[in-house]
């Protein structure tokens, strides 16, 4: 007999959904029933969960690989699973599954048509994105040891846990739910109650962010950092000035594109949003993925992408600078910061990464999160504040060009969890609150009680820029 342990999603969109709430509250120690949804529009694969006739959610895609190993490893086309946990953040289900067998060699997406296209071109990602999955591995390796060093573990978990959410390739799901069931392997083996707590803190941080992937807020972060910022960055670089151009290729490599399966590439000129909700559901290969987004990548370079709509709320201005990537010029963006210097004298600073600048960021930094104002406090109380700090450190000081790139700059600074700070910085948080780093946050006529909260840290962050600024001239 085989155990392992799964998570059920989608409560908010099943027959559960007008008492989801009363229903998580109440669901420890319910039986459910796991069974294909073959005819599920948006994945053939697709396995829900129902309690008797109630159908509760499906099982995570994360979690889809082993569920379909254990029914073709137990000759069964249904498992039954019991609900252990509950979380409410997203709301989801932990469920323990019991079965005669796992076929850990089965592969239950063999037959979708992927094996037949290959990209002829350069890839072009963020090494942030490629080179996730070898510290996926990395973390893994250290995880299968009996009594891995907790503080290797955790360095590697974050870093993962912040590079992880642009890799929608099915072979990232799998690991992720491999890295979660080592995570609760490792607390029930706990010697002590403090070492089963530390474990479960980690393998709860990895539930939430899976139940996040999908969430609409995370893609539109997602899509902006690798479809206009990292563009914009190659731009920089003059890529397009470089040999690899491939402009007396582009219209065999747009037909390339146009074949992929499933037409993912129309798929992304309708809406680069809900694309990376339909890669992850078409469980596209890690190879093809890559080839698949560095394509779109030039063609966006090249300005050979027109898309139909930005997102559930279809953001005209995302669509206008996607569209306007070709054009990007550093010289422009510096010029129109140069014509707002009387606004704001901040912009006209000089790069993040330039040494002297770097100093006065941080102190800066360091000072909005332990000084205290008139009323005893400090401006940042939540995390969710982190969200102003990156609209001025990223759109006033190009400190990075995504989330990702962003949190892992302040994990280098020692803002992050592994420093000393009440309210460090932490992925998931920003991303969640990522609309308050669009430019456009800043043009909003009238604010709301949450604009107001994060608009106070943005002016607090840029007083304290301009008066250690002032310290580093007059010493």
């Amino acid at each position: 007999m085989e155990r392992f342990w799964v998570d059920i999603v989608g409560l908010t969109h099943s027959d559960v959904e007008p008492y989801y709430k009363e229903y998580a509250q109440e669901s420890v120690g319910k039986q459910l029933t796991l069974l294909r949804d073959e005819v599920n529009p948006a994945d053939p694969f697709a396995v829900k969960a129902k309690e008797r006739d109630c159908w509760v959610g499906y099982v995570a895609s994360t979690d889809l690989d082993m569920v379909l190993q254990a029914m073709h490893g137990s000759k069964v086309k249904r498992l039954k699973a019991k609900v252990v946990n509950v979380f409410t953040d997203p709301p989801l289900l932990r469920a323990q599954v019991e079965c005669a067998a796992v076929d850990r060699t089965f592969d239950p997406y063999a037959s979708l048509p992927y094996d037949g296209w290959e990209w002829p071109a350069l890839m072009l990602l963020p090494n942030s994105l490629v080179s996730v999955s070898e510290r996926a591995d990395d973390l893994v390796e250290l995880l299968e040891n009996e009594q891995p060093d907790w503080n290797s573990v955790r360095s590697l978990f974050l870093e993962f846990l912040t590079d992880n959410p642009s890799d929608t390739s099915r072979e990232m799901n799998a690991t992720r739910q491999h890295i979660l069931q080592l995570l609760e392997q490792h607390a029930r083996q706990a010697a002590t109650d403090e070492e089963n707590e530390r474990w479960i803190a980690l393998a709860t941080q990895l539930h939430t962010q899976k139940g996040q992937l999908m969430n609409h807020d995370t893609r539109l972060d997602t899509a902006r950092a690798l479809f206009i910022r990292w563009p914009q960055q190659l731009k920089r670089q003059h890529f397009e000035q470089s040999h690899y151009t491939f402009d007396n290729r582009l219209d065999e490599l747009e037909a390339r594109l146009q074949a992929f399966p499933f037409h993912l590439y129309d798929t992304f000129l309708n809406d680069p949003v809900d694309f990376l909700r339909e890669t992850f559901y078409k469980h596209v290969p890690r190879r093809q993925l890559y080839g698949l987004l560095s394509g779109i990548i030039l063609m966006v370079l090249k300005g050979r992408v027109s898309i139909r709509r930005w997102g559930r709320d279809d953001d005209q201005q995302m669509r206008r600078q996607l569209e306007a990537v070709v054009d990007y010029k550093e010289e422009k963006k510096t010029a129109d910061r140069a014509d707002r210097s009387d606004q704001n004298p901040a912009e006209t600073a000089d790069r993040a990464d330039h040494p002297d600048q770097s100093a006065i960021l941080k102190n800066a930094l360091h000072r909005l999160l332990t000084e205290n104002g008139p009323n005893g406090k400090t401006l940042v109380r939540r995390q969710n504040q982190w969200a102003a700090i990156a609209f001025v450190l990223i759109n006033e000081y190009d400190l990075a060009f995504d989330l990702t790139n962003f949190c892992r700059k302040m994990d280098a600074w020692g803002f992050g969890e592994e420093g000393d700070y009440a309210v460090p910085c932490v992925y998931t948080s920003v991303a969640k609150n990522s609309i308050y780093i669009e430019p456009e946050f800043e043009k909003r006529q009238k604010k709301s009680i949450a604009d107001n909260r994060q608009w106070t840290v943005v002016e607090g962050f840029r007083k304290l820029i301009a008066e250690e600024k002032a310290k580093q001239h007059s010493s």
